[in-house]
């Protein structure tokens, strides 16, 4: 930890760098996880643990690659993502002992995930690539309650109508209760917005269409 003076407040060497994107800064302290897959809130002022607990996802690890790990910061939650799970952490001790406030349910057949965004009331996640066994690439998109983790909607997002081959997706924001995606469009194809509520085309650009889509799913 840095101070306002440029010097070094305190120095931890025990945590590890293999996570050191998933990271993240908040009023309860800094929370880091280690090489061994435990979550640590570091004492802003000191340094020193204030609680660890085990991460509770399943990461990928051999010694070519490893899964990546990105985290959020809402409230007091720090929401972290792997290519294979989220879960969230209270960000404060948890007087019971339990830190982990949800685990996101296994997917079958599901790609990895890629990155996510949150909502007022939801947490979205966006899966694009492979998954195991075929040889198409899918595209997914997954909205959680940001409090209790509980699957709200999953819903594929084909390339065109009738293919299982997902499209090539560029960039998406969350914005205004919506999901703006941009994807690469090829000639003659398109996304398919069959069966998807809310789902419409709102303009277009050279590389491709940019779709919005509600955030919030219908009661």
């Amino acid at each position: 930890m840095v101070s306002e003076q440029n010097r070094a407040v305190w120095r931890r060497t025990d945590v590890g760098t293999r996570f050191a994107s998933a990271a993240a800064l908040t009023l309860d302290g800094l929370i880091a996880v280690n090489d061994n897959h435990d979550v640590l809130c570091l004492a802003l002022e000191s340094g020193q643990t204030r609680w660890q607990a085990g991460l509770g996802l399943d990461l990928l690890s051999t010694a070519a690659s490893a899964s990546a790990l990105r985290s959020s910061v809402e409230g007091d939650l720090v929401i972290f993502q792997s290519n294979d799970g989220s879960a969230a952490f209270k960000t404060f001790p948890a007087t019971d002992g339990y830190q982990i406030a949800w685990k996101g349910a296994t997917l079958i057949d599901a790609p990895p995930r890629q990155s996510l965004q949150l909502t007022d009331s939801y947490v979205v996640e966006m899966m694009t690539g492979p998954i195991a066994n075929r040889t198409t690439r899918s595209a997914q998109v997954v909205i959680r309650d940001r409090k209790g983790g509980k699957t709200a909607l999953r819903t594929p997002i084909a390339a065109q109508a009738g293919a299982l081959e997902g499209p090539a997706i560029r960039s998406w924001q969350v914005v205004d209760g919506a999901i703006a995606l941009e994807v690469v469009q090829t000639a003659g194809t398109g996304i398919n917005t069959t069966g998807v509520p809310g789902m419409t085309p709102s303009g277009s650009n050279v590389a491709g269409k940019i779709y919005l889509w509600r955030a919030k799913p219908n009661p």
